[in-house]
Parts: C-alpha cells; sequence; structure tokens
C-alpha cells in the first residue's frame, strides 16, 4: 500500500506542477505591446527600462504592434483569451493581470508594480506564455510548410529545364548527324 500512496503523490505533484501560477522567489513576465512612435507608448517604455535596472527578478518582453502583423495577431489572441479589450497600444500584461494605456509613472506605473507584487506573492498565472509558444509553432509550421512547398516547386521547376534542355541536345545532335 506504501507503493500506492508514493504513486498517488508523485502523480498529484506532477499535476500541480503542470499548473503555472507564479511562486514566490520565481521570476514574473510582463508582457509590453506597443507601437512604435506611439507617445505613451514611448512613456512607458522609459518607465519599463528604468523599473527593470530596479528589479531583477522580471522579464520584460516587447512586442511592436504598428509594423509587425505577427505581434498584433498575437495580442489580439491574447485579448481573446483573457476576454480583455485590446484595440489600443500601450497593452501590459504582467503575468495575466491587464494594464491598459500608460498615463504616469505615478498612477499607471504604480498599477504595473502593484500587478508585479501580486504576481511575486503566487497570485498571477501566465496563459500568456503558452499562447506565445503556440503562436510560435504555427509560425514555424507554417515557415516549414512554405519551405516544402518552394521546394517542390524548385524540384519540379529543375526537373522540366532539365527535361527541355535534354529535348534541345537531342535534336542538336539528331541534325547534327542527319547532315
Amino acid at each position: 500500500m506504501s507503493r500506492f500512496k508514493y504513486l498517488l503523490a508523485i502523480i498529484f505533484l506532477t499535476i500541480i506542477g503542470q499548473t503555472t501560477p507564479v511562486l514566490a522567489q520565481e521570476r514574473v513576465n510582463i508582457y509590453f505591446f506597443y507601437g512604435q512612435g506611439c507617445p505613451h507608448c514611448g512613456k512607458e517604455e522609459e518607465f519599463l527600462n528604468k523599473l527593470e535596472r530596479e528589479k531583477t527578478d522580471i522579464n520584460i518582453h516587447l512586442f511592436e504592434i504598428y509594423h509587425d502583423t505577427d505581434n498584433a495577431n498575437l495580442l489580439k489572441d491574447i485579448g481573446e483569451t483573457l476576454g480583455v479589450d485590446v484595440r489600443g497600444v500601450p497593452v501590459t500584461f504582467i503575468q495575466d493581470e491587464y494594464v491598459g494605456g500608460f498615463y504616469n509613472e505615478e498612477i499607471t506605473g504604480q498599477q504595473i508594480i502593484d500587478k508585479i507584487n501580486k504576481c511575486k506573492e503566487g497570485g498571477c498565472t501566465n496563459q500568456i506564455a503558452s499562447i506565445i509558444k503556440q503562436e510560435q509553432n504555427d509560425n514555424t509550421n507554417k515557415l516549414n510548410n512554405s519551405e516544402q512547398n518552394t521546394t517542390s516547386n524548385f524540384s519540379g521547376a529543375t526537373i522540366g529545364l532539365g527535361v527541355l534542355l535534354l529535348i534541345i541536345i537531342g535534336f542538336g545532335i539528331y541534325k547534327i548527324r542527319k547532315n
């Protein structure tokens, strides 16, 4: 029976390990979606850079959406998954905790710090990490399929060109022998 309890304990710990709440002492992920040239985004980026220098327990991930459609689609997917309206920038997620816009360090900056502290105490989940991983896998699959199609088209063109070349050479040899 003790083996059974031991096995149950391992299964329980494995299941608990599959959830992604942030435990104390872990680094907190900040996902910052911005647009190049957006003045509020620029203010928040300065704030986040300062915060990153002060706090060693955060990871800041930057996603520019004006010129990168993959990042814009990622933001849309995250918004749909978390049930958050993400129509404007800046948009910041501290783990799965949402902050929209940026007014100044005293107001919005403090909201960000409060959410970081909440996550450090173990009060946050991080679904965004798995959404990003899924998007990366989807993009890798699209790239691989695109490369396969390009290779197939290249191979077909190469074979066609080779056959045409053989026909021309054969016709040339035929003409030479006929004369």
